[in-house]
């Protein structure tokens, strides 16, 4: 018999930070390239020294590990997935990657395979123009970018009378 499935369908993640000791690759550079709405895929690793109820997410395209579903949630998640429950698994909102907070955090929504998955959140815009923006935002250049850090007018009139 089958486990029943979590209802929880929302879970941050942990070790976002940190560099994948399989090959190297550091997972804040992985999340720079993902959207939220993309696929990525849970692995159950109950060999997992620090915790043998230990769920990652991998990213569906290459299989990069971009962190872990937190302790207390992978209890139960794990419980459904060792007793032959099957997920589905996207990217559901991007944290940080904010001037104050560059980091990027990651929110995943896990459901029952062929459930119904939540609307995912889109960037904010202060994480949109930031320098640590992922990769695939920066749809602006440089260049337009630097536009909107010029001084106005009355800036440079400021300036000219502070500097005489």
């Amino acid at each position: 018999m089958t486990a029943r499935s979590p209802r929880k369908r929302i879970y941050e993640l942990v070790g976002e930070d940190q560099v994948n000791e399989d090959d190297g690759s550091y997972r804040q550079k992985l999340l720079q390239v993902c959207k939220t709405g993309m696929k990525v895929r849970t692995e159950r690793e109950a060999d997992n020294a620090f915790d043998t109820n230990a769920v990652s997410i991998r990213l569906e395209a290459n299989g990069k590990r971009i962190g872990y579903v937190k302790r207390d949630d992978a209890l139960k998640l794990a419980a459904f997935l060792d007793e032959g429950g099957k997920v589905e698994a996207r990217i559901h909102q991007l944290t940080g990657g904010l001037r104050d907070y560059p980091s990027f955090g990651c929110v995943v929504a896990i459901v029952p395979q062929g459930g119904n998955f939540p609307e995912p959140r889109p960037l904010r815009a202060e994480q949109e123009y930031y320098e640590h923006a992922p990769t695939w935002q920066k749809s602006r250049s440089t260049k337009d970018m630097s536009e909107d850090r010029k001084p106005t007018g009355l800036l440079i009139k400021l300036l000219k009378a502070i500097f005489k």
